[in-house]
């Protein structure tokens, strides 16, 4: 994760507003995770129109490390290459491909199901902004 360059919203320096707000928030009482990013990609400011609460499992599922320079969820398989996806907190195989691109984009095409299905499965409980980011929420845009 990279905080460089991160800024607290000079309405939060202070406890309670920041306090106020979280109470207020769908997921408070299951102590669901403030997140900076799902509502605003390459978001820098924790303040209350960019952060939202989310499950850990949503928050940890959207999160897409950098891979050196090799593109997210592929790897070097036998002559090809190899799309590789999580699933319960395993490796799941997706599938091998001719380049880095395909399964690249097999591995975004499943990865972008699964935050999709989340959000269907938490839609009753997340604010709306979250479940429509959700939604539209790409491998690509979320890249850290």
């Amino acid at each position: 994760l990279n905080y460089a360059g991160v800024k607290l919203h000079r309405g939060w320096a202070e406890f309670q507003p920041f306090a106020e707000w979280y109470s207020s928030q769908p997921g408070f009482r299951l102590r669901w995770q403030l997140d900076k990013d799902l509502l605003l990609p390459g978001n820098k400011v924790y303040g209350p129109a960019r952060c939202c609460l989310l499950p850990r499992q949503i928050n940890s599922d959207i999160l897409i490390p950098k891979h050196g320079l090799r593109l997210p969820g592929a790897r070097r398989h036998n002559t090809g290459w190899g799309a590789v996806g999580r699933e319960a907190g395993k490796p799941k195989w997706l599938g091998s491909f001719p380049t880095e691109a395909d399964a690249h984009k097999a591995y975004c095409d499943y990865k972008e199901a699964g935050v999709k299905a989340l959000a269907e499965e938490f839609k009753s409980q997340l604010c709306p902004k979250a479940y429509v980011a959700l939604l539209r929420w790409t491998v690509t845009e979320y890249m850290v």
